[in-house]
């Protein structure tokens, strides 16, 4: 009798971790979440996790020569270690894919649709012939370093790529945003060129320009600035040209800055929320006070008074000449 509890107990406690094998040719969609320490796929053979079921690997899925792995909308697959796919997966994301690492054979597909995300908690690796599509509100993030064989690869970014590591693969294309090591790669390096960005100070207004030699999906720029380059305050939003490939230029009157040494930052914002920040500027915009330094006379030797002098150096670097009274 004890022994057939202790058997009982020992089955609640391990039949809902045991492997699951979808045979080939088949197709298995889940009913409720569930936990399992291994998944394979044979051949052809699909995987359909759907409504808001969670699915836990503790160990491995491993797919065959053409599975699909689809994580239908609200729906989560958490894979402690890695998915290992044979030639010709097609893995398609519209909820929550968490995995340790992805590795591919070749002619694989992974397409993240609009809220899909998956998080890559180490490497990703693929070889030849793959496809990563992320589509617009789509996330791929991988903290580890990203290697794709560029031979017959194609990414189409129209979402979010974010690489913590290294990055090798075949070029970027759509309108979306690469981010590797927290800068913006692409697209063009930088969603904008930019030429250079001044301040100064006339009349105590501080005077900002900027110039773009391209630009490519820019929404607006942000201006905000700062007495002590800590806490800073906005200042002005500018509207940017989208997309153009000839230098353009902007400025901006700062008539409310106060007296003092000031910080600038400037923001880039693209259509997709991205967001480049530049680097600080600072202008000093404290009230001058100008008075002589020096004098000298016609000839160019200084002199001790004014009423000796032809000229006069002012504080402020201004040489002027004395008009004499008869």
């Amino acid at each position: 009798m004890y022994k057939i509890l202790l058997i009982a107990l020992i089955c609640i406690n391990t039949c809902f971790t045991q492997n699951l094998n979808i045979t080939n040719n088949s197709t298995y969609n889940t009913v409720a979440s569930n936990t399992y320490t291994n998944i394979t796929l044979g051949n052809n053979a699909v995987y359909n996790i759907q409504n808001s079921d969670v699915i836990n690997v503790t160990n491995q899925v491993t797919t065959n020569n053409g599975s699909d792995i689809i994580v239908g909308p609200n729906a989560t697959l958490k894979i402690t270690g890695c998915l290992v796919a044979n030639n010709n997966i097609q893995l398609t994301v519209l909820g929550t894919l968490i995995v340790g690492c992805i590795n591919m054979q070749t002619n694989g597909t992974i397409t993240i649709n609009g809220g899909g995300d998956i998080l890559v908690q180490g490497n990703f690796t693929a070889a030849g012939g793959t496809d990563l599509i992320i589509n617009f509100n789509g996330v791929l993030q991988v903290n580890g370093n990203v290697n794709i064989n560029p031979t017959g690869s194609t990414t189409d970014i129209d979402g979010s790529f974010v690489v913590g590591g290294t990055y090798t693969g075949p070029t970027f294309n759509g309108d979306g945003t690469v981010t590797q090591g927290g800068n913006v790669v692409y697209p063009s390096a930088l969603p904008v060129s930019l030429l250079y960005f001044t301040a100064e100070s006339i009349n105590n207004d501080v005077i900002l320009n900027w110039s773009t030699a391209s630009e490519h999906n820019n929404a607006y720029f942000v201006l905000q600035n700062s007495m002590d380059g800590v806490i800073y305050e906005f200042v002005c939003l500018t509207p940017g040209a989208g997309f153009s490939t000839q230098q353009l230029y902007y400025s901006y009157i700062d008539t409310e800055a106060i007296h003092e040494i000031l910080y600038y930052k400037l923001y880039q914002v693209d259509y997709n929320g991205a967001i480049t920040l530049y680097p600080v500027i600072s202008v000093n915009n404290r009230i001058q006070i100008k008075y002589a330094i020096k004098y000298f006379n016609a000839i160019g030797q200084e002199v001790s008074s004014e009423a000796d002098a032809m000229y006069i150096l002012y504080s402020d670097g201004t040489l002027e000449k004395v008009s004499k009274k008869h």
